[in-house]
């Protein structure tokens, strides 16, 4: 074998690993990361559902911060921590319309704001996380309180957001 079949071999294998490589990048790990953001969809479906069936009766914040508790090390462990949700100009348009705005207003990037509670540019998962739990505690304590201002839109409009973002139809 001379020195130029040899170069080529090295050459052909290198491309196809780069190309399996670009593969998996593009095809493979995008699906494991779908169904890592599902799960964390349907564990934080169950804190806000313990929430919402407990919250006249009273809550049992033990059991709350323990599930929570659980959703950060599930996002860290997945390194979903790292993943910024990126919002192109039709989600933002669709979920002004899902919430009934009006047709000329849908592109408006601070009524998307003031609505889902999320930046138009994107947010990472950890983030988001953090403030759903923060708005949850900031809605508790006004709620205890029998404040007028206590308004649970905070925390169902960021789960409504997290739903329509990874089409989730119910799990």
């Amino acid at each position: 074998m001379n020195a130029i079949t040899a170069i080529s071999i090295t050459i052909s294998c290198i491309v196809g690993l780069f190309a399996i490589y670009e593969f998996i990048k593009k095809f493979i790990i995008p699906k494991f990361r779908k169904s890592k953001l599902k799960k964390l969809y349907q564990m934080l479906k169950e804190w806000f559902d313990e929430i919402d069936i407990h919250l006249s009766e009273g809550l049992n914040l033990d059991l709350l911060n323990n599930k929570e508790n659980k959703i950060r090390s599930f996002v860290n462990d997945s390194h979903l921590n790292h993943y910024k949700m990126q919002l192109s100009e039709k989600f933002r348009y669709n979920f002004l319309k899902f919430c009934g705005i009006k047709n000329e207003l849908r592109n408006d990037k601070d009524l998307f704001f003031k609505y889902s509670r999320c930046p138009p540019d994107g947010m990472y998962v950890d983030t988001f996380c953090n403030l759903l739990f923060s708005s949850f505690y900031e809605f508790y304590s006004k709620y205890k309180r029998n404040d007028k201002a206590t308004n649970f839109a905070d925390v169902e409009m960021r789960m409504k957001f997290l739903k329509m973002y990874l089409y989730v139809k119910e799990i």
